[in-house]
């Protein structure tokens, strides 16, 4: 993998304390549109109609909240509550928000529209309240994507704590050869996945029905094996700390990076 995950906010269980910070950015229609579609909210052929019919800010926003993620890809969109950390000058400061989520929100009883009340009721939920096909756990994102996530935070200024949080998180690290070592190992690597697939259909001639098995880090044949990267873990921080972003423990966390990468992949910490 060269891009093994990408970020997305999810909301927290109520109570759970847990908060995202982020940057409120002010986008116009365009930008809206092109946002919405590149994330893959809206497919290209919603993005012409409204672009056709002259569709209001406020009607796009409407149908890109009305839409959910299919099989997994792509974001929805969802208004959540913010609290900017000062207040802007004039008294403009924001007090909703648009985020990019890949799960529902949590209901607020009052229909089937889901919503969230609070900031600290926004961020990861636990794996047992995830839908199957929402379930990631042990998914890291590439060094690449992580660095762009904490240049960001400290580029922008948040809090000290979320940014010693981003910095803990575990991140994939490629090796500068392993591209060339992907074309060396082409014709093993086919060979294993022709097995794989063979195998796989096997098990479900057999009834198997293991929804993981295909979210397995991909092996890859020796000896092109220690050039295929490494994961790295960044200083851990202080548990309570660490509860204020994530429902899920930092130590349960890794746990999930070691099942899903496999033996074959070193973990460094830093």
């Amino acid at each position: 993998f060269l891009e093994p995950a990408f970020a997305a906010v999810r909301p927290a269980l109520p109570g759970s304390g847990v908060s995202v910070h982020g940057v409120c950015l002010q986008l116009d229609r365009k930008g809206w549109l092109r946002l919405l579609q590149t994330e893959g909210v809206l497919d290209g052929a919603a993005a012409v109609r409204l672009q056709s019919q002259q569709a209001c800010l406020q009607d796009i926003l409407a149908e890109a909240q009305a839409r959910r993620p299919s099989k997994g890809r792509g974001y929805r969109l969802q208004e959540v509550h913010v609290e900017p950390y000062t207040a802007v000058a004039g008294g403009n400061s924001p007090s909703r928000a648009y985020v990019l989520t890949d799960i529902d929100g949590i209901s607020n009883g009052s229909g089937s529209d889901p919503t969230v009340k609070k900031e600290q009721d926004l961020g990861p939920a636990t794996e047992a309240s995830l839908p199957a096909q929402f379930n990631r756990g042990g998914f890291v994102p590439s060094e690449r994507y992580w660095r762009l996530l904490r240049n960001g935070a400290r580029r922008h200024g948040l809090g000290v704590d979320y940014r010693s949080f981003l910095w803990s998180l575990p991140r994939f690290s490629p090796s500068p050869l392993g591209v060339a070592a992907l074309v060396a190992a082409a014709p093993a690597l086919l060979t294993a996945a022709t097995k794989s697939a063979s195998s796989r259909m096997a098990g479900n001639l057999r009834g198997s029905s293991d929804g993981q098995a295909n979210q397995k880090w991909p092996s890859v044949p020796s000896p092109f094996s220690a050039v295929q990267g490494q994961v790295k873990l960044g200083p851990p921080i202080s548990d309570t700390v660490w509860a204020r972003f994530s429902s899920t423990p930092r130590t349960q966390l890794l746990e999930q990076v070691r099942e899903h990468v496999g033996a074959g992949l070193q973990i460094v910490e830093y």
